[in-house]
């Protein structure tokens, strides 16, 4: 296993031109890449990453230097227990640089080795007050126990997430139930600063100031500490929240396309007739090629963005 690794890993090594000594070549990576997880990169019903060529894609990108930042309302420890392992086992190299994670929309974040999460950091100003956390642990358990779970490795939001599995009928009911309980304990707490984000797996309470578009600028602080950024980036993402990565980017003056792997109803507010948004930069989706007419979707989408973002290195 230990020789199919490394033989993989230097097959990779000459494609992209990286040398015996393990120097990157100085040429500007061509593109960057800001993912969500949930949808893209992680299936939504296993929550895994259930491809393994979406691994491979992004270790064949990191090592040609591309950078890449995970952006999602994820923690780092999902990130670590299930990402870190894929990219591992794909052969990412002990000394890969260029690779970040932002979770909880920004209020956590590392840098991402084959050895896990380096340097941790978390903005102790955007943790939720301990009454929401506590309400999220005790109502989930009491009230909830069948649907959802709360989410203990967030640190920053309080969560409780869909239980793998069980029916998401009911799952969208109890939901429903528990925002119009946290909006309730919002005003009993006069807590103004704090969003309900309610999600298709999941329910989360943020800060205000929360975000994919915290995430993009923290993921570009991040990997602006190894090399010069990319004026190309592609963000990909699943909901409607992810665009705002991309409008952070172009507000920045880069060249973005935002790719929408779960386009919404063309009836909702500023959609396209395929269910994408009107915005100022490109927003594409990914055509199904067996399916005329159809889109794939989540994972099977990611993937083959990956694929065409390896085609983009030559």
């Amino acid at each position: 296993m230990a020789l199919r690794m490394a033989q993989k890993h230097a097959e990779r090594k000459r494609a992209v031109g990286i040398g015996h000594n393990g120097a990157m070549s100085t040429a500007p990576a061509p593109f960057g890449l800001l993912l969500d997880v949930d949808g893209p990169i992680a299936s939504p019903v296993t929550r895994t990453v259930r491809l393994p060529e979406i691994a491979d894609s992004l270790v064949t990108l990191a090592e040609a230097g591309v950078p890449i930042s995970f952006n999602t309302g994820r923690s780092t420890a999902f990130v670590s227990r299930q990402i870190v392992p894929a990219l591992a086992s794909a052969g990412l190299a002990a000394d890969a640089t260029g690779l970040a994670v932002v979770g909880e929309k920004g209020g956590v974040w590392a840098q991402l080795t084959a050895a896990g999460l380096d340097d941790e950091q978390i903005d102790v100003d955007m943790r939720v007050p301990r009454e929401v956390v506590d309400f999220g642990r005790e109502t989930a358990a009491e009230k909830f126990a069948d649907t959802m779970f709360f989410d203990d490795t967030k640190r920053t939001m309080m969560t409780l997430e869909m239980i793998a599995g069980s029916d998401h009928a009911a799952f969208l009911s109890a939901r429903d139930a528990l925002v119009r309980d946290l909006i309730e304990l919002r005003a009993r707490l006069g807590a103004v600063q704090l969003r309900i984000d309610p999600t298709v797996i999941s329910c989360d309470v943020e800060v205000s100031h929360s975000g994919k578009a915290l995430g993009a600028r923290r993921s570009l602080e991040l990997l602006g500490e190894h090399s010069a950024l990319p004026k190309r980036w592609f963000t990909v993402g699943d909901s409607r929240s992810d665009y705002t990565m991309a409008d952070w980017l172009h507000a920045q003056g880069y060249d973005v396309t935002h790719v929408d792997v779960q386009p919404g109803s063309p009836s909702s507010p500023g959609a396209a007739a395929d269910g994408t948004l009107h915005k100022p930069y490109e927003v594409t989706t990914i055509a199904d090629p067996l399916a005329p007419g159809q889109l794939l979707t989540d994972d099977d989408a990611g993937a083959a963005l990956l694929r065409r973002c390896v085609a983009l290195l030559g």
